[in-house]
């Protein structure tokens, strides 16, 4: 290929092959992109990589290692070292001397300004200047390597920079326009270059105060007179305001659509006398069953059944000579479903044009409990006989239709409010599977054709004030005349109180009276329990004996009252010296047993971690104790007072020892350790537990 040295042009050339090398490259390229020559042979540089993403189509042809066409032309974009793009014509060779060497391209990129220079500018005529200086359109001329040779003075408003329209010759859009405009511009100019007869599109500009605003696009290819495309002319109509106005009837129109499907109820817009349906929202669509396909032109007494049609075309007739009317009819779902609606309808006159629009809302619920409510006189009569109870009714999606007033008393919310509650909110979080259990069970018995099983369970309730309230309820299931499964009808009764007294009474049963700590019964309950862990675990437990060492001397000089005092001192003391899991009973008197559980399975290092906690019991109850004193006609006082405790200490692991002989182990280690001098610890020796 010759070269050309009066304008700007590189010349480089590539070995085909993988990888692709650089043979050699032209000073010039520095001029032309940028980049060193040395950065393109040591391949630091790719021209591949350069090349505009939307002429990748140019890339993959010039660099595929098969020769469909031995050279050629082109146009491509490639971007600088800058980042900014030049727009370049190119003439491409592609040589194969010896089969056995890879392809050899040599390329001539040529500067598309430069050429555009080096052309020179044809002559204008007079009168298409006058046209270009005073039009109102963005009119321009660009050659076949997209650089502007001609341009009306309205295009200076939206390029920069530019003054005036002769400003813009020898340029190219990636000169006057930022990078992501001119790509659009650039990609319709592409299709003209192919041949197509026109290229079309709206697209945004921004002028160059900063004002965003739209134009209708449109470019033609320029020919000679042998046919073949020499350039583009292009006329850019501002149609901004169409566009605003087009975007905010849009906008109004998503913003309508989405009010109207986003309404509690259906919504429905007839074409009359024909009544037929011209519009609706998705909730019509949904609870009937239909697509927005079938809904299109139904007749109005397509939804209805047929006892009800001439009903509903009777309320039709005088919404429109009133104005307004309501009526309540059942409507037909496409799966055969009847579903009661109250359905308000107005007369809407609209280019000249008569409509009747209108709501509905889903009263099938209400219905069904009006009607059970009507026919079942048995209920009746449980309502009656109940009256200071809560009565309520359920669907099988455990949404209550219908609560008493008396809830209001029971629980602190009114009946609207208990309505419009969940399971979860109505029940505290323990009682809640108990009742999904049930409502389960119903469920599946109503699915199955079997009788609705009763049910009578204990259920824990929150109240407004934070309280809450034990209940029994009790549940039966309702049909109607038919003998049709219609909902669940509640009878919830308080008894708080009876929970109170039962819990007391298990209290007393289980716990000391004084110290509110586990007593004998619950101690051997629970250290069954640890011995039975033990087994499955293989884990170690401890059990410890515990007696004051000087506790009579309190009681004999301040008496039974201060003793009664420093043992629920000695007790809370105790409780915060070991875990959660584990226990701290009383005896009896002055005698307390700590039972340690979960250990270890390692013998040795359970020894060493119940001694530990022995220890931090000792120390802690050997702190002194500040105890009041009242003495019949004496003030009030507060005296300091020293205990120490003798602890015994055994061990155990599953079910290897009885508990009588845990409990005879520790005992007979306490007294060593009050033979020792008191407020120790002792651990009951194998030979001791052997007997």
């Amino acid at each position: 290929m010759a070269g050309h040295n009066s304008f700007l042009e590189s010349t480089i050339r590539f070995a085909l092959s993988d990888p692709m090398p650089v043979l050699s490259v032209s000073d010039s390229i520095e001029t032309l992109l940028g980049f060193s020559p040395d950065s393109f042979l040591d391949g630091r540089i790719s021209l591949k990589d350069r090349i505009h993403p939307d002429d990748q189509d140019i890339a993959d042809e010039l660099f595929s290692r098969t020769i469909q066409h031995s050279s050629g032309t082109f146009n491509l974009r490639l971007r600088q070292a800058n980042g900014r793009i030049r727009c370049v014509k190119g003439e491409y060779q592609k040589t194969l001397d010896d089969s056995s060497q890879p392809v050899i391209l040599e390329l001539l990129l040529q500067d598309a300004k430069s050429l555009g220079q080096r052309l020179g500018n044809p002559p204008m005529m007079d009168n298409l200047r006058a046209v270009l200086e005073n039009t109102d359109d963005y009119i321009y001329f660009k050659d076949r390597n997209h650089v502007f040779t001609g341009a009306s003075q309205t295009l200076v408003s939206i390029t920069d920079p530019a003054r005036h329209w002769t400003d813009l010759l020898g340029q190219t859009d990636y000169d006057v326009f930022p990078e992501e405009l001119a790509d659009r511009y650039y990609r319709l100019e592409k299709q003209v270059f192919e041949g197509i007869p026109v290229a079309h599109e709206v697209q945004e500009i921004l002028t160059t105060d900063g004002r965003k605003g739209w134009v209708d696009n449109r470019k033609y290819p320029i020919r000679d007179e042998s046919g073949e495309i020499v350039g583009l002319f292009g006329v850019a109509r501002d149609v901004t305001e169409k566009k605003r106005a087009e975007d905010d009837l849009l906008q109004e129109q998503q913003f309508t659509k989405s009010v109207l499907d986003n309404l509690p109820g259906i919504f429905y817009l007839y074409a009359y006398p024909e009544n037929r349906l011209v519009l609706w929202n998705k909730r019509h669509e949904s609870l009937l069953g239909y697509t927005a396909e079938e809904m299109a032109g139904r007749h109005v007494t397509d939804w209805h059944i047929p006892e009800a049609r001439e009903a509903v075309l009777s309320a039709i007739e005088t919404a429109m000579k009133t104005g307004q009317n309501s009526i309540e009819a059942p409507l037909l779902a496409k799966d055969g479903r009847r579903v009661d609606f109250a359905l308000t309808g107005v007369r809407f006159e609209a280019q000249g044009r008569s409509y009747l629009m209108g709501t509905g809302v889903n009263i099938s619920e209400r219905k069904k409990i009006e009607e059970a409510l009507r026919l079942s006189e048995e209920r009746h009569r449980l309502l009656a006989d109940n009256a200071s109870d809560v009565i309520w009714t359920m669907n099988l999606d455990g949404r209550i239709t219908y609560v008493s007033p008396s809830v209001e008393k029971l629980r602190g919310y009114t009946a609207e409010e208990v309505m419009r509650q969940s399971l979860a909110e109505i029940l505290t979080p323990d009682s809640v599977p108990i009742a999904s259990d049930g409502l389960g069970k119903i469920s599946a018995a109503v699915k199955a054709g079997l009788p609705v099983p009763e049910f009578r369970v204990e259920l824990e309730q929150p109240c407004r004030d934070g309280s809450t309230v034990w209940t029994e309820v009790t549940t039966t299931g309702m049909r109607n005349a038919a003998g049709e499964f219609i909902g669940i009808l509640g009878v919830t009764r308080d008894i708080t109180e009876r929970k109170k007294m039962e819990e007391q009474v298990r209290q007393l049963a289980f716990h000391d009276p004084l110290t509110s700590l586990p007593n004998r019964r619950l101690l051997n309950d629970r250290l069954s329990q640890a011995m039975a862990t033990s087994k499955r675990s293989a884990c170690h437990g401890a059990l410890m004996f515990l007696d004051l060492d000087n506790f009579k001397q309190l009681n004999d000089a301040q008496g039974h009252e201060v003793g009664d005092s420093l043992l629920i001192e000695v007790a809370a003391r105790l409780k915060n010296c070991v875990r959660e899991m584990d226990t701290v009973a009383r005896f009896g008197g002055d005698e307390f047993v700590v039972m340690i559980s979960e250990l270890t399975a390692d013998r040795v290092e359970s020894i060493t971690q119940a001694s530990l906690i022995a220890e931090k019991i000792r120390i802690a109850l050997a702190e002194p104790y500040r105890l009041k004193v009242k003495h019949d006609g004496e003030a009030e006082t507060t005296i300091k007072y020293h205990c120490t405790a003798s602890i015994g200490m055994t061990l155990f692991v599953g079910n290897e020892s009885s508990q009588d002989d845990l409990l005879k182990w520790a005992d007979m280690a306490m007294y060593q350790a009050k033979e020792a001098g008191r407020d120790a610890v002792r651990m009951a020796t194998e030979s001791a537990q052997r007997g």
